[in-house]
């Protein structure tokens, strides 16, 4: 008895320090966009920067960032609450990662950095929630764009592995570090075929 008690205080201590962290992931996600509309606005008000069409079309941008945090918080704690829908279907992976590295393109042409892919053309449909592909492709893709030097590389590529498809997002980036490394993970419910 003892032990099981032992256990779980572990366990409701290791929840605990889990939340904190994602609080703190949080407010960081939160505070670097608010900065900016903060700063520039701030900027406008006191006559530093004009209010163009650029520079309003920039803090629009900003704006859009987060919204989508937001919404993302919302999904979290509706998948914590098991409430999150996710709608399986055959879905083409080749079309998705075409979408997704579309997106990007413009910025990643910005950047300097070259966006790549590598897939059979005869890519098997997989059984996936295609807009929860979308979301996770789009935040490969955002973390690789943001930590990929000028001259640097993206590539996306997927490949038939058995009755799976495999998709990895690599880049030419500084990496993730050793520490950080158990902390990186893709769950999946075992229902489902992503």
């Amino acid at each position: 008895m003892a032990r099981a008690f032992n256990q779980m205080a572990a366990d409701l201590q290791e929840a605990e320090s889990s939340r904190r962290e994602l609080t703190a992931d949080i407010a960081h996600e939160l505070r670097t966009p608010l900065t900016v509309l903060q700063a520039n606005l701030s900027a406008m008000i006191d006559g530093v920067y004009d209010m163009g069409q650029e520079e309003v079309s920039a803090l629009y941008d900003q704006v859009l960032r987060l919204n989508r945090l937001v919404a993302d918080l919302g999904q979290l704690a509706a998948f914590e609450a098991g409430h999150l829908a996710i709608e399986v279907a055959p879905t083409d992976l080749g079309a998705a990662l075409e979408r997704s590295l579309a997106l990007f393109r413009p910025a990643a042409e910005a950047k300097g950095v070259a966006l790549t892919i590598g897939r059979p053309p005869d890519l098997p449909a997989v059984l996936a929630d295609g807009s929860r592909v979308g979301q996770v492709l789009a935040n490969l893709l955002s973390n690789a764009l943001r930590h990929t030097p000028a001259g640097g590389t993206i590539t996306v590529s997927a490949a038939a592995v058995g009755e799976m498809v495999e998709v990895s997002v690599s880049d030419t980036g500084e990496g993730i570090t050793e520490s950080d490394l158990p902390r990186v993970s893709m769950v999946a419910p075992p229902e489902i075929d992503v």
